[in-house]
């Protein structure tokens, strides 16, 4: 399943939390959370869940819509 992350990257520098600091919280390599945060690369419901929870919010909060194969919302 692909999520749109655009928030990603607004909430963290929001909350002004570094890409290293939820690297590090996430236990993940911060070029790694780099590709999350741009799209570049794909994760689960529980990465997502626990980015949020990296920045104070729930995956909920963080406004991220499902996206189907076709990229239509869901």
């Amino acid at each position: 399943m692909k999520f749109q992350t655009n928030r990603l990257k607004g909430e963290r520098i929001a909350q002004g939390i570094g890409q290293d600091e939820i690297a590090d919280k996430l236990g993940i390599d911060r070029s790694t959370y780099s590709r999350y945060e741009n799209g570049a690369r794909s994760m689960t419901v529980e990465t997502l869940t626990d980015i949020a929870a990296a920045v104070g919010l729930t995956a909920d909060q963080m406004g991220v819509l499902f996206k189907d194969a076709d990229d239509e919302e869901i």
